[in-house]
C-alpha cells in the first residue's frame, strides 16, 4: 500500500461508540473491542467495513464526513483508510469497505463530523466490522 498519510476531516472527539457483545454484534477470532476501537490480534489482511446512515434534517447545510482511522502507537498520527461524504439532507447512508493490510497492534475506529446525526434506531442501519482473511504470506 503505497501513498501518504491523510489526516483526520473530522474532529477527533466524534469517534463513535459500538455495541461489542449484543444483538448482531459480535467479537471473535482474538479480536477485542475497547475505548471506542477494534484491536488486530495478529498481522495480516483484513476486510473493514462500516455503515454510517444519518438523519439529516432538511436545514442541514454543512457536508457529512464518515472516516475509518487506523491508530496505532508506534507510529505517531492516526491514518485515514476510508472516507466518505453525505452532500444532501435527508436518509443518507455511507458505506465504507475495504481489504486492507494491517498489523497486530492496529485499533480501527470511525469517526463521523456530527454524531448527533447517526441513526442509531436499527442495529442494521449504523454498523462497523473487521475479519481476518489471511496472512502476508497468502495462507
Amino acid at each position: 500500500m503505497g501513498g501518504t498519510r491523510q489526516l483526520h476531516a473530522v474532529p477527533k472527539d466524534t469517534c463513535l461508540q459500538w455495541e461489542s457483545d449484543a444483538g448482531l454484534a459480535f467479537v471473535k477470532d482474538d479480536m477485542k473491542y475497547e475505548n471506542k476501537s477494534i484491536h488486530i490480534p495478529k498481522d495480516g489482511y483484513y476486510f473493514i467495513y462500516a455503515q454510517v446512515s444519518l438523519k439529516i434534517p432538511h436545514s442541514f447545510k454543512h457536508v457529512f464526513v464518515s472516516e475509518i482511522i487506523k491508530v496505532n502507537d508506534n507510529y505517531g498520527d492516526p491514518e485515514v483508510l476510508f472516507s466518505g461524504k453525505a452532500l444532501e439532507n435527508g436518509q443518507q447512508t455511507i458505506y465504507l469497505a475495504g481489504l486492507l493490510q494491517l498489523q497486530k497492534s492496529d485499533r480501527l475506529k470511525v469517526n463521523v463530523s456530527s454524531v448527533h446525526h447517526v441513526d442509531i434506531s436499527s442495529e442494521h442501519k449504523t454498523f462497523f466490522g473487521v475479519f481476518w482473511v489471511m496472512d502476508f504470506t497468502g495462507r
